[in-house]
């Protein structure tokens, strides 16, 4: 971050920062810092990046526990839905991530 200082970057998983901050707290301490700048984006709104086809139930509480890191460490929620891996989605999955605050969703694999 500090060779490029114009890009910008993402990490798209809550439970990627809680490693972050149990294992290299003082990295955390500067990632947090880069998140409140805006060099460095919360995204995905799920304690996982999730595989398969979780049950509706599951994807609740991915994004509940996500959301609710994000909040809690950053001050705000994640606006995006990450799934770049994903190989099929539950039906209910629009109506989950509009119930979680999530405005924009990104994938590769819809076919």
């Amino acid at each position: 971050m500090e060779r490029y200082p114009q890009h910008q970057f993402a990490a798209s998983s809550a439970q990627q920062y809680v490693w972050l901050e149990e294992l290299y707290p003082s990295l955390f301490t500067f990632v947090s810092q880069a998140v409140a700048d805006g060099r460095v984006y919360a995204v995905g709104g799920a304690r996982i990046e999730y595989d398969l086809l979780p049950s509706g139930e599951s994807l609740c509480r991915q994004y509940l526990h996500g959301q609710r890191y994000f909040r809690d460490r950053f001050g705000s929620c994640s606006r995006e839905a990450w799934l770049p891996d994903t190989f099929r989605y539950a039906s209910q999955l629009p109506q989950i991530l509009r119930l979680a605050g999530i405005k924009y969703f990104f994938m590769q694999k819809l076919s």
